[in-house]
């Protein structure tokens, strides 16, 4: 679960009825948010004292992100001191100001932000910021885009990617830096050999086979004609059905898997993989191509910010207002174009085409 902790911030003798009630309806908003739990004071904090006291309590409680939301103008010592403390990321929110109407400035929220955000750059501490009034649509995107990415950085902190046999032969774009990464981002990689793969996937029991053609035949249709052969299917489901036995031993969430080409040949296994790993990233095993590290992190890091499934693929052409992608079958099923049935073909590419499925 994802924790944020909401600081309203206001000035003593700005607060009124009207900004206690925004108060509550930004608490409310943010409880509606999916996967996500918000802890927050009940009041609007205006003094440094009470933000003291709602400081150690977060040190108990953790939140993931700070969301320091300006109601109106207020003291500038608030926002920092949390980040700094909690070290975690904060996010600056300040809403337009009211037409005045003749009269005084109401809210001064944009102020406040300008000068944290400025206290924020001078310690070097990263930020978010938002800027709209709280319980509109505007709000809710705004600060879903920031939530998402902050959620995303969680993520990669507690990261466990299972590289099966390494890069592929030549690719030296996915080839990894272990502890860079760890250090940068926090993913950590665990390595994983082909000849385990293989073994698990020889010395599956007949359910476990039964679940990885399951999987195969709900994603989709498997048509007479130019359709795998032989046993290639089964060893599909059992390459499938490993990987997901592979995932609960090593405690990992992630993989990238060195698709060629001892799983091609056929001493080795005999297949092409590639909708193997369509497969189980339809799934929820999320699994790069030609096991790309780096690749698997960005298939992460898009399936948390998007919502959606990842699919990790060449661009192949970039021109006027067009582009073009591949990887040979590797897309997951769930984003086939509504109205399409995907279906199981041998390869076009591998041995010549038409060979392996």
């Amino acid at each position: 679960m994802f924790k944020i902790g909401y600081l309203p911030l206001s000035k003593v003798n700005w607060t009124n009825d009207t900004l206690e009630a925004a108060r509550a309806n930004a608490t409310a908003f943010l409880k509606t948010l999916p996967d996500v739990e918000v802890i927050a004071p009940d009041h609007m904090l205006a003094l440094e004292g009470e933000a003291i006291e709602v400081l150690e309590q977060w040190e108990k409680d953790r939140p993931d992100l700070i969301v320091a939301h300006f109601l109106t103008f207020s003291l500038g010592v608030v926002p920092p001191m949390f980040a700094q403390r909690l070290k975690v990321p904060i996010l600056l929110w300040s809403q337009p100001e009211p037409d005045p109407k003749g009269g005084r400035l109401q809210n001064n929220s944009f102020c406040a932000a300008n000068m944290n955000a400025h206290h924020m750059w001078r310690l070097g501490i990263p930020y978010f910021y938002v800027h709209a009034q709280a319980g509109t649509k505007e709000a809710e995107t705004q600060l879903m885009k920031q939530i998402r990415v902050a959620q995303a950085m969680k993520a990669l902190g507690r990261m466990r990617i299972g590289l099966i046999g390494g890069r592929v032969p030549g690719f030296f774009t996915s080839c990894v830096d272990e502890m860079m990464l760890r250090r940068t981002l926090g993913p950590e990689v665990k390595i994983i050999t082909e000849h385990e793969l293989f073994t698990v996937a020889k010395n599956l029991t007949a359910d476990e086979v039964a679940k990885g053609i399951a999987i195969i035949d709900e994603d989709l249709k498997t048509p007479s004609a130019d359709a795998p052969r032989g046993d290639q299917k089964e060893k599909s489901a059992r390459l499938i059905a490993a990987v997901m036995k592979l995932k609960e031993k090593f405690f990992v969430d992630t993989f990238a898997m060195r698709c060629w080409p001892e799983v091609i040949l056929s001493e080795f296994y005999g297949i092409a993989v590639c909708s193997t790993l369509g497969h189980l990233t339809n799934h929820g095993y999320l699994t790069a191509c030609e096991g790309d590290v780096y690749g698997a992190v960005m298939m992460r890091i898009g399936q948390i910010i998007s919502g959606e499934l990842p699919f990790f693929c060449d661009l192949i052409i970039c021109e006027g207002d067009h582009g073009t992608v591949w990887h040979c079958g590797a897309a997951p099923c769930g984003l086939a174009k509504p109205g399409c049935t995907p279906e199981l073909h041998c390869s076009a590419t591998v041995e010549g085409g038409g060979v392996k499925g």
